[in-house]
């Protein structure tokens, strides 16, 4: 992990160029999702009270309802999910294209500097991959990579504030399950899917280069009739770069198996937690209702993850 903090540190240094933007953009991306839980909660809280209102008059039972104030509630998370997640996307996305021409800028000044002795160091194929996959790779930098872990603790974090006003077991419980989650989520599955994911980019470079070589020795690998062992040589090591592929995409499978694993299960305890408090009259029904929504929608928040 220190050698990839010394990979990234330079361009974490041209980020901080404008943080003022990713900061901007990381706000967005948290209130499109406390809007979207806040929204989930009281939709679940106001249909509980319904049912429970209902009930009771159909029990003859005297029942008073404010549905005003709530649908007022919904009418605006729902607004402001929408107008946030477009206002997100369109400053984020800005953002990200801003940061790779600062990124194209700086490489292709570096690159004019440099000698003819230096540039024939490396191959055509080695430079278009600096040239073009690794900018473009980075652009999963700032929306994939750093942004979505920090939002999502924020997110678990207010959301087991809120539920402790009314149940602080729950709080806590939540608190530390979804705490202790993230951190497998995020640094557990990074370190166990490093090696793959480095060799997938080794793997795409040399395709890549293998690819470059075959188009630009066409004529002599004609002329000595080793076109087909050079094809074959190519299969092999896209076959090799599908395996590693299939490899990542398992750590990636068991990585969601596990969050979903570990959220229905959260899920059930939290119900049946909150049910006792019910028993006990220590809450009313419809915040339960609005709590187990609530780690429910946490599930989208923490899907995000890298």
């Amino acid at each position: 992990m220190k050698f990839l903090h010394n990979d990234l540190s330079p361009w974490l240094a041209l980020m901080l160029r404008r943080r003022q933007r990713f900061l901007v953009g990381a706000l967005l991306v948290w209130v499109t999702l406390l809007a979207g839980l806040a929204l989930l909660g009281l939709s679940g809280w106001f249909i509980a009270a319904c049912a429970l209102a209902g009930i009771a008059l159909a029990a003859g039972l005297p029942s008073s309802l404010d549905i005003y104030v709530p649908g007022g509630g919904i009418r605006f998370f729902a607004l402001l999910r929408t107008v946030a997640r477009y206002t997100e996307r369109l400053y984020n996305h800005n953002t990200v294209l801003t940061l790779l021409a600062d990124l194209r800028y700086r490489v292709f000044g570096d690159l004019t500097r440099l000698d003819d002795a230096s540039l024939r160091r490396r191959r055509v194929g080695e430079w278009l991959s600096r040239l073009t996959a690794d900018i473009d790779a980075l652009d999963s930098l700032y929306l994939r990579l750093l942004v979505p872990p920090v939002v999502a603790l924020l997110s678990v974090w207010i959301i087991a504030g809120f539920i402790a006003i009314w149940l602080p077991l729950v709080g806590a419980v939540v608190a530390s399950v979804l705490t202790l989650l993230w951190l497998v989520i995020t640094l557990g599955f990074a370190r166990l899917g490093f090696t793959n994911s480095h060799r997938q980019v080794d793997d795409q470079e040399e395709l890549r280069r293998l690819v470059l070589d075959q188009v630009q020795a066409s004529a002599e690998l004609m002329s000595y009739r080793t076109s087909d062992w050079y094809r074959r040589k190519i299969r092999a090591h896209e076959q090799q770069a599908l395996d590693n592929q299939r490899q990542l995409a398992v750590k990636a499978a068991l990585g969601n198996a596990l969050l979903m694993a570990v959220t229905g299960l959260l899920i059930i305890g939290v119900l049946w937690l909150g049910s006792l408090a019910l028993a006990e009259q220590r809450v009313v029904g419809p915040i339960m209702v609005m709590g187990v929504i609530a780690v429910f929608g946490i599930n989208e928040v923490l899907a995000s993850l890298p």
